[in-house]
């Protein structure tokens, strides 16, 4: 998984606990996630070394070796998944069903509450500095307060430009 925004695949129960163990643990090897899963009888260690196998194929897992033993670890934290699997919902939503989508999650933003509202803020990461139909922002908010001599500079620009164009 290369991409940071491509959404992750669906867990299955037995790869959904995989990772809760190695999220938890940060770096495991086949054997400490058998001992570690909680299941009775224990699963075959054939099964959960090819499930871990699968789970690097589809990215979720980063695999290394050390002397005859491989280590597993997450390729990214619960919160980078999480993430990914809402903006993969959202945007499911979105191209199934449209504005309607949109004015669900706007009438659900109207009726938050103002802290709801602030940790909210803190998730969101715009792609893009302006979204389409939304204003510029100021230039003062841009480039901070003007001075007398960035005035001066910019009539200049704008006469001698005023000239060329009535000649």
């Amino acid at each position: 998984m290369a991409d940071r925004d491509e959404a992750p695949p669906h867990l299955g129960e037995l790869e959904q606990a995989i990772m809760e163990v190695l999220w938890e643990r940060q770096q495991a090897t086949v054997r400490e996630v058998v001992s570690a899963l909680p299941r009775t009888p224990p699963l075959a260690y054939t099964t959960v070394a090819t499930v871990m196998s699968r789970l690097v194929e589809k990215g979720l897992l980063v695999r290394s070796r050390s002397g005859k033993v491989d280590w597993y670890r997450p390729a990214y934290g619960t919160a980078e998944f999480s993430r990914r699997v809402a903006r993969a919902a959202v945007q499911q939503l979105v191209r199934e069903h449209g504005d309607v989508a949109l004015a669900q999650f706007a009438a659900a933003l109207e009726s938050a509450d103002p802290e709801r509202i602030a940790r909210l803020r803190a998730h969101y990461q715009p792609q893009q500095p302006q979204r389409p139909g939304q204003l510029p922002e100021p230039r003062e908010a841009r480039q901070g307060p003007r001075s007398a001599h960035d005035e001066h500079k910019e009539h200049t620009e704008h006469t001698e430009e005023d000239h060329d164009a009535d000649t």
